[in-house]
């Protein structure tokens, strides 16, 4: 009798930490659960510091009671859970209000087996720093709901841009100058590619005294203090050439008096997206088949360096 009792113990022993053990395991995903996500912004967008995101998240059950509902964000494979509810359906506190809600979140109580949930959260600057130095360059949000017998989970994904670097380029040049010879010029005197200006004609033989010069691209007029305000490899150098294209009158060519009538003027070529080029016209000499122009010119110039963490 006594060994009988023995085993029976042994017997009971053995299935309640079998029980244990069970407790301790994931539970199944569920066929029963349903978790549905909506975005705004939506899945895959990419973000910034201080954006809003807004999560709609539909909860339901065929058979069984809501219960435990997490919220988790996950960057770099590094989870950290923002919160937790025991159970999602818990309105004790007072009528159809969720009990310890989430300050900015919101929440509408169906039944025991439907409730929804909206996640409301601004990308702060330190989430957004972890995310840029990611291998994946994504926060992902994770939303896990169980109903004691299974789970379902839904994510939702944003995207951060490349870290990027800016790099700064400038380059000045003095006393440059540009040879006019004829409209059958082919010696490139006329012309300087870093300057980004060519001397294209005299006017009317001469007899009106100045000269036509052709940039690249359009062209805009600028004052001497902006000139000098391009003034090196730098953010602001580079702002100053930017704004003042951008604000001022664009215009193929222009017309620079010469000798007795020459006045110095300031002009600004843009290159590209990223460099400008800044001339001041020195002087203009006209000769008989030999009419000189002088020129400074200043190059300014930007390059994003984009620097993914591996």
């Amino acid at each position: 009798m006594k060994k009988f009792a023995f085993y029976f113990l042994a017997i009971l022993f053995a299935g309640l930490m079998s029980s244990c053990d069970d407790d301790s395991d994931p539970l199944p995903s569920s066929n029963t659960l349903s978790l549905t996500t909506d975005a705004t912004p939506a899945n895959n967008t990419e973000v910034s510091p201080g954006d809003n995101i807004s999560i709609d998240i539909e909860m339901s059950s065929s058979d069984r009671n809501l219960e435990e509902f997490t919220i988790s964000r996950v960057i770099d494979g590094t989870s950290v859970e923002i919160k937790m509810y025991p159970d999602i359906t818990d309105t004790s506190g007072s009528d159809d209000e969720l009990e310890d809600l989430r300050d900015g979140d919101e929440y509408e109580f169906i039944n025991n087996r439907q409730v929804t949930y909206t996640f409301n959260e601004v990308i702060g600057n330190e989430t957004f720093s972890e995310a840029q130095a990611s291998s994946d360059l994504r926060i992902v949000y994770i939303f896990t709901l169980t109903d004691g017998e299974g789970s379902r989970e839904d994510s939702v994904v944003y995207t951060v841009p490349e870290v990027v670097t800016v790099e700064y380029g400038f380059e000045e040049s003095t006393d440059v100058t540009l040879t006019y010879t004829g409209a059958s010029q082919s010696d490139g005197a006329n012309e300087n590619s870093d300057a980004g200006l060519q001397y294209i004609s005299n006017p009317t033989a001469n007899d009106g005294r100045f000269g036509t010069f052709e940039a690249e691209s359009d062209l805009v007029e600028i004052d001497e203090a902006t000139y000098n305000s391009i003034s090196g490899a730098d953010e602001e150098s580079f702002g100053n050439a930017e704004t003042a294209y951008n604000d001022g009158d664009k215009v193929a060519s222009i017309d620079i008096a010469s000798d007795a009538n020459f006045v110095a003027r300031y002009i600004l070529i843009k290159k590209s997206d990223d460099e400008y080029s800044a001339v001041k016209f020195i002087d203009l000499v006209f000769a008989a088949g030999n009419n000189v122009a002088t020129i400074d010119y200043k190059v300014v110039s930007r390059t994003d360096v984009e620097e993914t963490a591996q």
